[in-house]
């Protein structure tokens, strides 16, 4: 493919207005180890814009997410955010807010919620240096806005994975980022966290006019948040509005397997209903 500049990019979303993307790729390819990661991704994204992105275990998701960080360089292509290329200069300039996949974390991990939260801001001081009072004070705020200011001194390992996720969301936040990337967060989190999860994020994006790029097979849910949605198989392939609902399509077309996850989550159901139904059984607990 040959390579176009940015700024045709730029002028293929919209014309006919001051356009400002707050992540434009343009052809880019990554190769790690000898293998074909990612190839021929072009991409634009405007400020204030919500990006879903549906694929395949092994489709480079998470890839192309560490390229936005600037955490791997792409092996063609350029990348510009928010105007200028994602490294350590710029995200110190211009945070950029990252909740990764859940991570198990033990019980009696020494870390409170707070703490938790306040860690997003380590990189905003310099070594030996206390953070911020601002950080702190915004760290509570979202807290109180999440609803768990009552759990600021728990230990992060005895909450839920609800809970834990929006302590994570908090931790991302507390930076004030213009851009928020999300990795897959919904794993082990029941059918309620998730949409609880989505409705405070839909709600945090428009108070603070965040850019959101999230990764996850929720496809229900991203079709009812996302401005674009975009199936990744290595390159992407975009979906209109009027694809969205068609699941069929979507997995026979691209080929990205969400039936088996979609199915997944359907056992995953059945068995949170199942559990539920036997915990009210008192002949199957153990007693003291």
């Amino acid at each position: 493919m040959t390579e176009q500049p940015l700024s045709h990019l730029r002028s293929l979303i919209r014309a006919d207005v001051n356009y400002a993307p707050a992540v434009c790729m343009n052809n880019i390819a990554v190769s790690l180890n000898g293998r074909e990661v990612l190839f021929d991704i072009d991409l634009c994204l405007e400020e204030g814009g919500f990006l879903g992105i549906i694929g395949s275990s092994g489709s480079g998701k998470t890839t192309l997410l560490n390229v936005i960080l600037g955490l791997i360089s792409p092996t063609e292509g350029s990348i510009e955010v928010f105007g200028g290329a994602p490294n350590a200069r710029m995200r110190r300039a211009i945070p950029i807010g990252y909740v990764p996949q859940i991570q198990t974390i033990p019980p009696f991990f020494p870390a409170t919620v707070f703490d938790m939260v306040l860690m997003g801001a380590y990189g905003t001081r310099r070594i030996g240096l206390p953070i911020k009072n601002e950080y702190k004070s915004h760290a509570l705020s979202l807290l109180a806005q999440m609803k768990l200011e009552h759990l600021i001194d728990h230990p992060i390992g005895r909450l839920s994975e609800g809970e834990r996720q929006q302590v994570w969301l908090a931790r991302a936040l507390v930076v004030r980022p213009r851009l928020l990337l999300l990795d897959e967060p919904f794993r082990g989190v029941d059918a309620s966290g998730k949409r609880c999860f989505f409705n405070l994020l839909f709600d945090l994006k428009e108070q603070f006019n965040l850019t959101v790029v999230m990764v996850s097979h929720e496809i229900d849910l991203l079709t009812r948040f996302s401005h674009r949605i975009a199936c990744l198989n290595k390159t992407i392939h975009w979906h209109d509005r009027s694809e969205w609902r068609n699941r069929d399509r979507i997995n026979h077309g691209y080929k990205c397997e969400l039936k088996n996850h979609l199915d997944f989550e359907k056992r995953m159901k059945e068995t949170d209903t199942k559990l539920f139904a036997d915990s009210s059984d008192p002949s199957i607990h153990h007693h003291i």
